[in-house]
């Protein structure tokens, strides 16, 4: 009876592992029922997050508790009989080869930069420099086996062949014997060429030559170029700061690489600075010269990251003699549900240290985690969305206590919350008797919170927390944030919420979540686009120190010792990141703001930003007799006819489309000079709203027709009203049944009033709506911000 080891071995690997010792020689092959190596870029970037997400604990925990389990690669071991001058031994890849594949060309991408930066350096003769150039040599040569073996050949002579290839793919001990048909072989054994070749050159230029006459082969080749190309780009943003600000990842800046975790990954560090730097206080004073070193500050950053990738990303590699049974282990590792929660994984802690006081039974957290439950898993009944569930609401409870930036990876929640329950354990300890319990509340608050306020179709629960008067603000503005999918904006909400809020009074409340709101508008309206923003929104949550004064320091503290920033001064901050002129997209006053909005393209750039802009506008607007087409609001009194900034309006039918009115390609010529400039028609003042409904049928008329069916939907009498109908069904505009329900029940579409005394529509009305639009949008704004 064979033995449970003779049937597979599984171990924990690290690059640097899988590039030495029993893999020293080896050679992983795709099989060729495999399909082609077709990562997305996405898939791409939350590998490439996922690894920088575990250096950056570097700065906070030991090595020794640091690594980046990127899953499993099952193998088959055995040789290929169509190889018979390769030497090294050939491994399947039965599950694995998308990750095997992108960590070789992060490999790459890690060796040219690095190669570049080192280049590019005047050494001398300091120890800084020695250093500098034996550790990017070290980290150089384990870069390069991660993607390239070597074979040892007679004489000592090496030859290298391709980590990765496929099937169809030929390695040997000479060139004779070996040939590259598929893409992933023929690059690396470009790589192996370049980081052989004595040539000045330091850029690697991979030129794939075979397979790309067929379609097949084409796209299969532009996949692993671009995939390439997109992994360079990560590396090389590395050390630029502002790269950080859209991503999930924190910057960690260079004073912090003198911690013990960041030191410890520096391999010949030691043996170029000695003994006299045999303890931490010495290991500092000479990491110290280095950072502060301004010539080696990116080579740094680049070394570290280098070093963490190879000894700290680890995969689980289960090796089996026989495919069927490698086939086998796949099957039930994919057939045995979503993994627990970090939730889930949280609760025998919390249980352990409930029942060492008492009876976890008869504890406050125990009644937190059945609140938990019913928010998350009560909602979600199918396990994955749970699961996402779950890490959403880590997420904003991880900004909530102390602004911290957390990833979507399982390990990473589950270590984040083990690492600060601790902490909260600790101060229990220490004089604060309930953080540990309020430490479990609070993400009992956030999964309640989530459930009501994010991404809720049934917002008419919201009145268990707020009274009939506001509850249309609170839906308003809740749905729009949630339309804008801006969830950096809910643990700045949460600080000022409480499932209490009627006993308690929810005036604060509603001031900051109207203040928020208009702050996404007004942010989002000068830049279209979300650069930046999410920056802004996690400096709101976290402390300030002297490197970073924009912070409000409003997250609660793993201990909630934070004291709560009023709304004024809250509003106050707010103002200053939009006018405080620290960054390209802030703006001086109306008038700057202004000027910004009417040149972006907001049609493209945010469909729900200016459907919000247009309903700002038009609230309390009339249309103005002296300049057709624009709004006015100055002595206009208000009236339920032209109250547009309420939740009916923003949720409801009659305005859930946002239309062009010129239409974004031309359809005949009476659009006049609107696309000689190809942003115009895409600008606000370009744009109207018209019912949820189909009207294809009016998209891409001329404006006389369109203006024909615009005064049908803003007749004031059912009379007229009818009659433009008829005379718009004459001219072959289809008005749907559903649309004129929506007429019938509510009269008319006033938004409109402005369109149907225009005699002819062009840039020069567009640019002037535009400007409209933005004055009378900021007016009802801003004053949610004073």
């Amino acid at each position: 009876m064979p033995r449970i080891t003779d049937l597979f071995e599984a171990h924990a690997k690290n690059l640097a592992l899988l590039s030495s010792n029993g893999y020293h020689h080896a050679g992983f092959c795709v099989p060729e029922y495999q399909r082609p190596y077709d990562w997305s870029a996405e898939n791409i970037r939350r590998l490439f997050f996922d690894c920088l997400h575990g250096f950056n604990r570097l700065k906070n925990e030991p090595s020794s508790n640091v690594f980046s389990f990127l899953g499993t690669l099952i193998l088959v071991k055995g040789q290929r009989t169509d190889e018979p001058d390769f030497k090294g031994e050939s491994l399947t890849i039965v599950d694995g080869q998308q990750r095997l594949t992108t960590l070789a060309l992060l490999c790459c991408a890690l060796f040219e930069e690095l190669t570049i930066r080192k280049d590019a350096l005047e050494l001398g003769d300091s120890r800084e420099c020695t250093w500098v150039m034996e550790e990017s040599q070290y980290q150089l040569q384990l870069l390069r086996g991660f993607a390239v073996g070597r074979q040892l050949l007679v004489g000592d002579t090496i030859f290298p062949f391709p980590r990765v290839v496929r099937s169809e793919d030929t390695r040997g001990n000479s060139i004779r014997s070996t040939e590259y048909k598929s893409p992933i072989a023929q690059f690396l054994d470009e790589f192996a060429r370049y980081t052989l070749s004595d040539s000045t050159e330091v850029k690697f230029e991979p030129k794939i030559r075979l397979g790309i006459n067929s379609p097949i082969g084409k796209r299969n080749t532009e996949k692993l170029l671009e995939n390439f190309s997109t992994l360079r780009k990560l590396v090389r943003t590395l050390s630029d700061e502002s790269f950080y600000e859209d991503t999930e990842c924190d910057f960690v800046p260079s004073k912090h690489f003198d911690s013990r975790g960041f030191m410890s990954i520096l391999p010949k560090f030691d043996s170029i600075y000695g003994e006299e730097h045999s303890n931490q206080s010495q290991r500092s004073k000479g990491i110290n010269k280095i950072i502060n070193n301004s010539n080696f500050s990116v080579i740094h950053r680049l070394l570290l990251f280098s070093s963490y990738i190879t000894s700290h990303v680890v995969l689980t590699c289960v090796e089996t003699n026989d495919e069927s049974g490698a086939f086998d282990i796949f099957d039930s590792l994919n057939t045995t549900g979503e993994p627990l929660t970090a939730i889930e994984t949280l609760k025998p802690l919390v249980v352990k240290y409930e029942s060492k006081k008492g009876q976890f039974e008869k504890s406050p957290s125990c009644d937190s985690f059945d609140e938990i439950s019913a928010h998350i898993d009560g909602q979600n009944k199918d396990t994955e969305k749970k699961q996402q569930a779950t890490k959403e609401t880590i997420i904003t409870f991880a900004s909530y206590l102390e602004g911290y930036k957390l990833s979507k990876e399982l390990g990473h929640q589950r270590n984040y919350l083990k690492g600060r329950y601790d902490l909260a354990i600790k101060s229990s300890g220490a004089g604060q008797a309930n953080a540990a319990s309020d430490f479990v509340q609070a993400i009992a608050d956030t999964a309640h919170f989530r459930r009501y306020y994010w991404k809720n179709k049934n917002l008419e629960e919201l009145g268990r927390f707020h009274s009939g008067e506001v509850l249309q603000e609170v839906q308003l503005c809740v749905n729009y944030i949630s339309d804008m999918n801006t969830s950096l904006a809910l643990p700045i909400v949460l600080r000022y919420w409480s499932k209490n809020l009627k006993i308690k009074g929810d005036v604060d409340f509603i001031e900051v979540l109207k203040a928020i709101t208009a702050f996404l508008a007004l942010r989002r309206g000068a830049t279209g686009i979300t650069a930046g923003i999410d920056a802004e929104f996690r400096s709101i949550m976290l402390q300030p120190d002297e490197s970073y004064t924009r912070r409000l320091g409003l997250c609660a503290g793993f201990d909630h010792s934070n004291p709560l920033i009023s709304a004024e001064k809250l509003k106050i901050g707010l103002r200053d990141f939009l006018t405080d002129g620290k960054t390209r997209y802030s703006f001086a006053d109306k008038a700057s703001w202004v000027d910004k909005v009417i040149k972006n393209p907001l049609a493209k750039q945010s469909k729900p930003l200016s459907r919000f802009l247009i309903l700002a506008a038009a609230d309390g607007s009339s249309s103005c007799d002296n300049n057709p087409g624009l709004w006015v609001r100055e002595g206009v009194k208000e009236s339920g006819d032209n109250l547009t900034l309420r939740f009916d309006d923003w949720a409801g039918d009659r305005y859930a489309t946002l239309e062009h009115i010129a239409p974004e390609k031309a359809s005949d010529g009476s659009w006049g000079d609107v696309y000689d400039d190809g942003v115009v028609v895409d600008q606000i003042g370009n744009l109207t709203l018209l019912p949820k409904s189909e009207n294809s049928s009016i998209s891409n008329k001329g404006w006389h027709k369109k203006r024909l069916f615009y005064r049908a939907l803003a007749a004031r009498t059912l009379e007229e009203q009818r009659i433009l109908i008829n005379e718009a069904k004459r001219e072959d505009i289809d008005i749907p049944e559903s649309t004129i329900k929506i007429l019938e029940e509510q009269s008319r579409l006033p938004i409109l009033d402005t369109l149907t005394s225009i005699d002819k529509w062009s840039a020069k009305l567009i640019r002037k709506r535009s400007r409209n639009i933005a004055e009378l949008a900021w007016d009802r704004l801003w004053p949610w911000l004073e």
